[in-house]
């Protein structure tokens, strides 16, 4: 479900609704003066939330606002897992925080500083059998060669070895990854568009990012496979909530009469639009509301001619509509597995039952 409209009060109601774990934060960072570490998704937590949304994004910062603060790096504009402090609130009007883009930085391998490990990099004059050794481990393609504090000097990998040893190069304990590494590679920052940023990824496989902030410094690697996870993680919930509106239409198809459609229609809380109804109103012009009307109903629930609970049922077709909220208002953040499991479970639960259930 969505957030709720804030007061007009923002001031008052902002006040008011401070997490008490916001507020010992900011009195730890204010007497302490100490940097304390907090997770976006930590901070979401205390607003009871898990996922960023304008409205929840607007809660948080108008708490922080009304304490003097900040974090650095912005919440908005990392992984939800990435690491932010606390900091005293610059009144600088910043207008790139209200750019919806979605950044290179919202990736989790863009910037290994916020996680518990580190870049895993090799150096130009390390073994060949060190850098093979590390990408086995962790089951890599290439890796980045630094050199320096973080400054890129070029890219092992998996092609390089095979392109040198194509070209009679025996790889021995002594061939070092200066030998083989491929100095040509891409660049992205933290700032740039992931949408920008899919061209070189998927010509080169990977690209190396850098912070523009820190004198160009790598901070990870994103690679294809990473798209594939953040594509699959859009698009997953998509088409689970496609299949599930589609099972439903299947399920109350031809039960209705036009005027029952819309007086659903009518009774959607959703529906905010003043227009009358058409007089021939059909199933697929309905909203997701108005299909829990119409199933809703004790008497219209009986069409269905289902042996299920329907309180039960009820109850997991609302938790699908909570979730069709956050997917469709394009919140910035991936579900959680809960929620995807519960789109497939719903959505198996209507595929079998119109398997099974007799042509209409």
């Amino acid at each position: 479900m969505s957030d709720a409209t804030e007061p007009e009060d923002v001031s008052e109601s902002t006040e008011a609704n401070i997490p008490e774990q916001l507020r010992a934060a900011a009195d730890h960072f204010s007497t302490e003066g100490a940097e304390a570490k907090y997770t976006v998704r930590e901070i979401l937590s205390w607003f009871g939330k898990q996922r960023r949304g304008a409205n929840i994004t607007d809660r948080v910062s108008s708490a922080l606002a009304s304490l003097g603060l900040d974090t650095k790096p912005d919440f908005r504009a990392v992984h939800l897992d990435a690491s932010v402090v606390l900091t005293e609130r610059e009144e600088v009007v910043r207008a790139e925080l209200d750019d919806p883009t979605t950044r290179v930085s919202r990736l989790s391998t863009a910037d290994f500083r916020s996680s518990p490990g580190d870049l895993v990099a090799v150096r130009s004059e390390d073994s060949v059998e060190r850098a093979v050794t590390l990408m086995l481990l962790h089951d890599f393609s290439q890796l980045p060669v630094l050199a320096g504090p973080r400054q890129a000097k070029g890219v092992v990998s998996w092609k390089s070895l095979a392109t040198r040893v194509s070209q009679g190069l025996a790889l021995g304990d002594t061939t070092s990854v200066g030998e083989v590494m491929d100095t040509a590679f891409s660049t992205v920052r933290l700032d740039d568009s992931i949408l920008e940023a899919v061209e070189f990824i998927v010509r080169d496989d990977f690209v190396l990012v850098s912070d523009a902030t820190k004198g160009g410094e790598i901070t990870g690697i994103v690679t294809t496979a990473d798209l594939s996870e953040l594509f699959r993680d859009l698009a997953t919930p998509f088409l689970l909530l496609g299949e599930i509106e589609n099972h439903l239409r299947g399920l109350l198809d031809g039960l209705f009469k036009p005027s029952e459609l819309a007086a659903a229609q009518k009774k959607d809380p959703g529906e905010r639009t003043e227009r009358s109804p058409a007089p021939e109103l059909r199933l697929t012009d309905l909203t997701f509301g108005a299909y829990q009307q119409l199933v809703g109903k004790p008497s219209y629930w009986s069409r269905l001619g289902l042996s299920l609970d329907r309180k039960e049922f009820l109850a997991h077709l609302d938790r699908v509509r909570e979730t069709r909220n956050a997917v469709m208002h394009f919140d910035p953040d991936r579900l959680d597995e809960g929620s995807i499991e519960q789109l497939h479970q719903f959505s198996g639960l209507l595929r079998r039952l119109r398997e099974v259930r007799p042509n209409r």
